[in-house]
């Protein structure tokens, strides 16, 4: 077990914990200060966030404690640039040598979705024992991860990371049930998209502009627009201005570069032979 305490869901703008996450920041904290010198602790870790993630961090292997001294491991060293590169599907990689963290994400990955309010025993294999209240916690945790999103009540698998082609087939078909007068919004294509290839938004984010590059989706027309505050659920775990935090990840738009896409057209057939 982990200890970890129950996190509770995201608001909008960016975030620093404050129970949803904060022994994820923590984690990616602790990681990064070690890749650059070691840390000596003069108690066992308490019940705070730091606390919860020394110990994730030891059960999972990336990080060892010898007396009164810690280190990073190389599995750690390899969390650790994951992380430095924005690869959360790599760092989540790591931290499935945590077998709870890894009990959830099967789960997770088996069931399609569990509840948000108390996950049972039951949910995972025979002789791995999770707490329902550290099942929570793993869940947001993978959630901040980009490995799932939540939904009305439940989390949700969000980690297939299908190919370009079938990103683009899917964002095709969507387009076509949902567009109206050749008009599509963003904000009803995220959650059928992600439902159907299920991915989270974050990945779907990162995935839509490969498919795009690919030339796959040449015929729906993509162009910026301007637009309010993100309309955001989820957060998921980057480096910002300040060190790390939970950025919102947007429900009602994605970005081809840094151009803002709320709306997709069908692109009108060019005249002439």
């Amino acid at each position: 077990m982990t200890g970890l305490a129950s996190e509770g869901p995201a608001g909008r703008g960016h975030a620093r914990g404050n129970g949803h996450g904060g022994c994820l920041l923590a984690l990616a904290e602790l990681l990064s200060d070690l890749r650059t010198r070691p840390r000596f602790i003069d108690e066992p870790p308490s019940c705070d966030d730091a606390g919860r993630a020394s110990t994730l961090a030891q059960q999972a292997g990336l990080v060892l404690v010898e007396g009164l001294g810690v280190s990073i491991t190389r599995s750690g060293e390899d969390a650790a640039k994951a992380l430095d590169e924005g690869d959360l599907d790599g760092f989540s990689m790591a931290l499935r040598a945590h077998a709870p963290y890894a009990a959830v994400l099967d789960a997770l990955g088996a069931r399609g979705r569990l509840p948000r309010s108390r996950i049972p025993a039951g949910a995972f294999g025979a002789g791995m024992r999770v707490t329902p209240r550290e099942a929570v916690a793993l869940a947001w945790m993978a959630v901040g991860l980009g490995q799932a999103y939540t939904g009305p009540g439940s989390f949700r698998d969000g980690s297939a990371r299908p190919d370009a082609p079938t990103v683009a087939r899917a964002v095709t078909d969507a387009f076509d049930a949902l567009a109206q007068d050749g008009l599509a919004k963003v904000s009803d294509m995220i959650p059928r998209l992600c439902a159907e290839l299920r991915m989270s938004p974050w990945a779907l984010a990162r995935a839509i502009p490969d498919a795009v590059a690919s030339g796959a989706l040449s015929h729906l027309d993509m162009s910026p627009a301007a637009g309010g505050p993100v309309d955001s659920r989820d957060r998921v775990l980057a480096m910002g201005e300040r060190g790390w935090e939970l950025d919102p990840v947007p429900l009602d738009r994605f970005h081809l570069g840094q151009r803002p896409i709320f709306t997709i057209a069908r692109r009108a057939t060019a005249r002439g032979g």
